[in-house]
């Protein structure tokens, strides 16, 4: 999994997961994840997986809704999945989930609250350019994390994005995949 947090609304956690999404459509099975805590009144699309207070999943199947998860699906994951989940319930969110996947599955998720249950492989956070390191910050500090600047574009180089065989890899300017 690559897990992308930020540190707000509009700090470019979506677009970068589109990018790594778009970097890796079809040549790996592909799956995105998009988790709220947050109550989101337009939840009716989609074909619904678990509902109940605290947990909502949904498979998103509409490319064109303009939602983030739908954004996902447009950049080419496999499946995208909306879940809405407060953070003591995400276990059982991901544990569901997870069960509908094939082994072998490379996940993009976009989540803060996932952190402190998984061990990505990979973890991104990404905050506004302008916005310096807000105090949301402290939340991550413990783990280790590439750290993305975003001002309407990735201050990240996505090529350097990788997998090697079951495990996303980031390159180091020396490295290679």
């Amino acid at each position: 999994m690559i897990l992308i947090a930020g540190t707000g609304r509009n700090s470019g956690k979506t677009t970068l997961a589109c990018a790594i999404i778009r970097k890796f459509h079809g040549t790996i099975p592909l799956v995105a994840l998009k988790i709220s805590p947050h109550r989101h009144t337009e939840i009716t699309r989609g074909n619904v997986l678990i509902n109940e207070p605290d947990v909502y999943i949904e498979e998103e199947t509409d490319s064109a809704t303009g939602k983030d998860s739908a954004r996902m699906l447009a950049a080419g994951a496999d499946r995208s999945f909306f879940i809405m989940a407060s953070d003591d319930r995400l276990p059982k969110a991901i544990d569901t989930v997870m069960g509908l996947l094939d082994e072998g599955t490379f996940l993009v998720c976009e989540s803060g609250g996932l952190r402190q249950w998984v061990e990505p492989g990979e973890f991104f956070i990404t905050t506004r350019k302008e916005t310096g390191d807000p105090p949301t910050m402290l939340r991550y500090s413990i783990y280790s994390y590439h750290r993305v600047e975003f001002d309407g574009t990735i201050g990240f180089d996505i090529s350097r994005i990788g997998h090697f065989k079951d495990a996303w890899k980031i390159k180091s300017n020396v490295d290679t995949i």
